[in-house]
């Protein structure tokens, strides 16, 4: 059963002297010790289970981006953080950025009928997309997501889709 794991909310004079991408940051700062990437699914999702729906959807959200803006949706299935993709897709339909979250569905499709949260399987299913080219190294299967997800999300962009989000939002955030 989720805990309420809401901060303490902030002051309207807060909320609005804050730099943009602070609000959302502020409303997930509580469950970050509670979610863990680095470890397995289980041990992931028994965090997931703890804290609220709404912080869990925007963390994975905010990790998915982070990834692909770093280094495209390669690098978000090879990493850790790619344990998060089915919260990243709910997480960008909750903060109403719906094209971002079918970009993020669809790349995910490529790794197999149900997406591997495990580390591992996940890498493998990215290098059988990559051994039907095994000629062209950095091959990047799914640079055209990539191109597509910038198209409805970004760095500065996520940061001001978050905070309205959150500040239209503020009780699921906080209490």
């Amino acid at each position: 059963h989720n805990m309420d794991t809401r901060g303490p909310m902030p002051s309207a004079k807060r909320i609005d002297s804050l730099p943009s991408g602070d609000l959302f940051r502020l409303a997930i700062e509580p469950i970050r010790d509670r979610i863990s990437i680095n470890e397995t699914p289980d041990v992931y999702l028994e965090g997931l289970s703890k804290v609220t729906e709404g912080q869990s959807l925007l963390y994975a959200a905010n990790w998915c981006q982070i990834e692909v803006c770093n280094g495209g949706f390669k690098q978000f299935f090879m990493n850790s953080t790619g344990i998060v993709g089915p919260e990243a897709v709910r997480g960008f339909n909750m903060i109403g950025v719906l094209g971002a979250a079918e970009v993020v569905s669809q790349s995910m499709s490529k790794l197999g009928k149900e997406y591997p949260r495990n580390r591992t399987a996940r890498n493998n299913a990215v290098w059988e997309i990559k051994g039907l080219k095994p000629e062209a190294e950095d091959w990047d299967p799914f640079e055209i997501f990539d191109k597509q997800f910038y198209k409805f999300t970004g760095t500065g962009e996520f940061d001001n889709q978050a905070d309205t989000f959150v500040k239209a939002n503020l009780s699921l955030f906080f209490m």
